[in-house]
């Protein structure tokens, strides 16, 4: 998706939507992998990330979603026909923000739960539970 932002400039349709869905996904990108860096241990991944399996593999439908639909506005193919279907239709990028926004919660709650779980001290496991709770 970032090679195809590149030519952010040459696109056509709905160049603002395109820009500002592809912004969110960076940000969500960006938030997730933080998460994962502070709360997460790569040496547990086969034993405690089976929460994160569903989450992700959600979010990364949702990045294919958007990536097909940035692609799709970028091309120039059938231009005119693009044109009169994409100009006022809000609607697409409205979906793909929602699902995006409804997955992402789902992807940090289930960050967090590994979290909870993960480990070796019985006291870091329990400072994780208690600011657990208290969200």
């Amino acid at each position: 998706m970032k090679a195809v932002m590149v030519l952010k400039h040459d696109i056509q349709i709905n160049q603002r939507q395109c820009c500002l869905i592809y912004d969110m996904l960076v940000l969500a990108f960006d938030t997730i992998s933080e998460e994962i860096r502070q709360n997460l241990r790569f040496e547990e991944r086969n034993m405690k990330w089976k929460a994160l399996e569903l989450p992700m593999k959600k979010l990364y439908r949702i990045f294919k979603e958007v990536d097909l639909y940035i692609r799709y506005c970028v091309d120039i193919k059938d231009w005119w026909g693009k044109v009169v279907s994409l100009h006022l239709n809000r609607d697409c990028v409205e979906f793909h923000i929602h699902n995006l926004l409804c997955c992402f919660s789902v992807v940090i709650e289930a960050i967090e739960a590994a979290a909870e779980i993960s480990g070796v001290d019985q006291e870091e496991m329990q400072k994780r539970r208690f600011s657990l709770m208290k969200k």
